[in-house]
């Protein structure tokens, strides 16, 4: 039931699976909202997200999150910056858990990225895998994360939710994207669907 609204992003013949959508090829404001639900809400607990990229430009940007700066309803987000890809997750501004990887997100073909989150409220509960290695930096806590507050703000997929024109678009293709809630994917499921191919 959880049925996004596209924005202008284009729907690709050839995706991982069948087909997938692309975002901002040589045009701005191509993204996919997702109503909030309580599905979405992961408070403390585990969950994980899984997502498919196919990058076209060194414009990588945000690729999915549940953030918006402007109303200050902070849950989560993914992003590159400087050619680091990160996640974070947020109490709120000052208190936050997050981890990053200077992988190389290469341009022309498909990538696996799997966030995990086993609820234990340690920092060291939070992994990331990028063609199922495990990302190369350590997580990070600033302040005291104590779980992600339940906002109203939607999901946005190749932009970001106070800034739906801005220039830190994500350029390329999207498929497979999926969330777990209250369940933290193992070493050996996250193995198997990367071997998949298709999650």
């Amino acid at each position: 039931s959880n049925n996004g609204t596209v924005v202008n992003a284009v729907i690709n013949q050839t995706g991982l699976i069948d087909r997938c959508y692309r975002f901002n090829d040589g045009v701005s404001n191509q993204y996919v909202t997702i109503p909030s639900s309580n599905d979405f809400n992961f408070g403390s607990g585990a969950f994980s997200i899984e997502v498919w990229v196919n990058r076209d430009s060194n414009n990588f940007g945000r690729i999915l999150n549940k953030y918006n700066e402007t109303t200050g309803d902070l849950e989560f987000r993914m992003f590159i910056q400087n050619g680091v890809l990160q996640f974070f997750m947020y109490t709120d501004p000052s208190n936050r858990m997050g981890l990053a990887d200077n992988v190389t997100i290469t341009t022309g073909s498909w990538q696996q990225v799997i966030i995990t989150y086993d609820g234990s409220g340690g920092v060291s509960g939070l992994k990331m895998k990028v063609d199922n290695v495990t990302g190369s930096f350590a997580p990070v806590e600033t302040g005291n994360f104590t779980g992600m507050p339940d906002t109203n703000q939607q999901i946005v997929l190749a932009q970001q939710g106070n800034d739906l024109t801005g220039a830190n678009r994500y350029s390329g293709l999207m498929d497979i994207c999926r969330f777990w809630k209250g369940y933290a994917l193992s070493d050996a499921e996250i193995t198997t669907k990367y071997n998949s191919g298709n999650g």
